[in-house]
């Protein structure tokens, strides 16, 4: 116990820190963040991803660089942001709904999609590979876990963060 903290390995949460001009995030999309974080190593093996691993199964190509798994009345989604070539894949939840057998996603309604992002700061938490982004989504469904200290955040104008299937304000903006 006489060691000190700072004399152990600091865990690699976060690979890195990209500012906004450098993603091609577009303006309409979280127009609060500044940029965005690269999800790090110990981050992406706590949530069970190693290098080189498949993708995890009950994940389904949606429509070229969006993946999508349902649960429940979610589905969690991993879109790549940029072109085909992107190494940046953002990580979302959605809330669903079945009528008559069919799944209808409630997808371009503020109130129903959330992007995964840092607790503090509301900046998004993305991942290089998608197979690690889909791990994330997983382990983040439907409270994060440690390591990850993370909020859903609406993807609009308007800032929420989601605990406990509640809303509060974040920066003053009310719903």
């Amino acid at each position: 116990m006489n060691k000190l903290y700072s004399d152990e390995a600091a865990p690699r949460l976060f690979k890195c820190y990209l500012e906004r001009a450098q993603t091609d995030i577009p303006s309409f999309y979280l127009p609060g963040a500044q940029g965005a974080w690269i999800a790090g190593d110990d981050m992406l093996h706590a949530a069970g991803y190693v290098s080189g691993s498949y993708r995890p199964r009950g994940w389904t190509l949606a429509k070229p660089g969006v993946f999508q798994r349902r649960i429940g009345d979610y589905t969690l989604q991993v879109r790549q942001c940029g072109d085909r070539h992107s190494h940046r894949w953002v990580i979302e939840h959605l809330s669903t709904l079945t009528v008559n057998g069919a799944l209808i996603v409630l997808g371009n309604d503020y109130r129903t999609v959330q992007t995964l992002a840092c607790a503090f700061g509301l900046v998004p938490i993305w991942a290089r590979k998608y197979q690690a982004a889909m791990r994330l989504a997983e382990h983040c469904h439907p409270m994060p876990r440690s390591p990850v200290a993370t909020a859903g955040v609406k993807r609009t104008e308007k800032k929420f963060l989601m605990t406990d299937s509640r809303e509060r304000h974040v920066n003053g903006v009310a719903a």
